[in-house]
């Protein structure tokens, strides 16, 4: 580029020095010089006053990201907590919480921002939008870490929250226990694997004695998953005929207080079937 101005003005100089005369060129030339440095000095302070104008609408759409992520927390970390998973081999699957934040950044987030804010948000490459996105990762993140943590049983959880509150007491004895969300797995409302063994697992929030239903579906479960154990998890007592059908299926029948011990009661429970 500055080799090209410099041709430039080679030739703007001699053929000002052949029309005009020596001095006449000289003056032509810095004439030109200055508006030449008088337009680049323009031109960087508005690229200058640009960066910064973009800067501070990344700034705000960064902010109204945060906010509307924390405006729709609960529900968010509901979702992360059932779409990343663990496999078997021990990789972490985020596909679906990637699709689910990017699905809120698009038809959720951009509903806070202003005619400025969307334009300069439609015009993010892939890498940019993808850092965007880690605000919503890193923030429910750190929220599901403190539901994990305080997380305790309540009369009032919905069976939704039911079954999020099995999983992490599963995930506390050290396996790797995530909700089904029912995707179609035949029943198991969580699917947990540790050592190479996997569990299925149908939760139960009743307020009454849980039947036949419930062992009937985890067996099916079970079944459909080839899983090695399955169990119903309840707040509650479980009918006679519920009991004989599991003792039958070598079905356990837990109390959620039971998954503290998860492994033990495992142990004890197949010895004696």
């Amino acid at each position: 580029m500055y080799a090209v101005k410099l041709i430039a003005l080679i030739v703007i100089g001699m053929v000002a020095y052949y029309a005009l005369g020596p001095l006449q060129a000289i003056a032509l030339l810095l004439l030109i010089f200055v508006l030449f440095i008088f337009l680049s000095a323009v031109l960087v302070s508005d690229e200058r006053i640009a960066a910064k104008a973009g800067a501070k609408l990344d700034k705000s759409i960064a902010k109204k990201i945060a906010q509307t992520t924390e405006q729709h927390l609960d529900i968010l970390v509901k979702n992360r907590l059932c779409m990343v998973s663990k496999d078997a081999y021990g990789i972490v699957h985020k596909e679906k919480w990637q699709n689910e934040c990017n699905y809120f950044m698009n038809k959720v987030v951009t509903r806070s921002f202003d005619e400025q804010e969307l334009n300069r948000f439609t015009l993010y490459d892939i890498e940019t939008i993808a850092a965007m996105g880690t605000i919503v990762d890193d923030i429910v993140a750190e929220r599901q870490q403190e539901v994990e943590h305080v997380m305790a049983f309540s009369n009032d959880m919905d069976p939704h929250h039911y079954e999020q509150f099995c999983a992490l007491l599963a995930r506390k004895c050290g396996w790797d226990a995530n909700t089904t969300s029912g995707s179609g797995d035949q029943g198991a409302d969580i699917i947990a694997r540790k050592a190479g063994r996997t569990l299925v697992i149908q939760c139960k929030k009743y307020s009454k004695p849980v039947g036949n239903k419930a062992v009937q579906e985890v067996i099916a479960a079970r079944e459909y998953t080839q899983a090695d154990s399955a169990a119903v998890v309840s707040n509650t007592t479980y009918t006679k005929s519920a009991h004989a059908l599991a003792h039958a299926s070598q079905v356990h029948l837990w109390h959620h207080v039971d998954l503290l011990k998860l492994d033990k009661n495992l142990e004890l429970l197949e010895t004696d079937l």
